[in-house]
């Protein structure tokens, strides 16, 4: 069951993924490898690879490219990543296990948008459509995102384009 978290400027969702602490740490932490389990994921390119100084970009089915640049790494624990749309840093993404038991462990996501990401627009209108439209994609996104590593991780077969729905900001169709 997903579980939403929403706080100001972030969104936050959970799912139990059924395999041992270490599999899943191996599968989320490996390089290169988000396109097995990330169903928005065209290809996932590693610019350099070292925990917590780890840089990678993942370029999405509709073409959008982001880099995503690590700056905090606890093996088997989780990490922390700024994502940038190439110009500007636009999100934070905190990634966590939590254990429940040995052959179950709760995996959760969250993304705090940067308000350097909507910067554009009077923040007013950045806040609606932040509330109306950026956080419940996002949410979706999360969701594909999550249900995506527990398929994999369970089943050990690759995620397909959009197998748990199309999302327009990451993916096509």
């Amino acid at each position: 069951m997903l579980k939403v978290l929403p706080v100001n400027n972030s969104i936050s969702k959970k799912l139990t993924v059924n395999v041992d602490r270490k599999h899943l740490w191996e599968i989320i932490s490996a390089p290169g490898k988000l396109d097995l389990y990330h169903p928005f994921c065209k290809n996932n390119e590693v610019l350099n690879w070292d925990k917590k100084n780890s840089i990678d970009l993942i370029e999405y089915y509709n073409k959008k490219v982001l880099k995503r640049k690590f700056f905090d790494w606890e093996e088997e624990i989780g990490y922390k990543l700024v994502i940038n749309d190439l110009k500007k840093d636009i999100a934070e993404v905190h990634w966590s296990l939590s254990n429940p038991n040995k052959s179950k462990i709760d995996l959760s996501i969250q993304v705090q948008i940067l308000d350097t990401a909507l910067k554009r627009l009077p923040n007013s209108i950045n806040k609606i459509i932040l509330k109306t439209y950026v956080l419940p994609k996002l949410g979706t996104y999360l969701e594909s995102v999550l249900n995506g590593i527990k398929f994999h991780s369970e089943t050990g077969n690759k995620v397909s384009k959009n197998q748990f729905g199309y999302n327009s900001m990451f993916s096509s169709r």
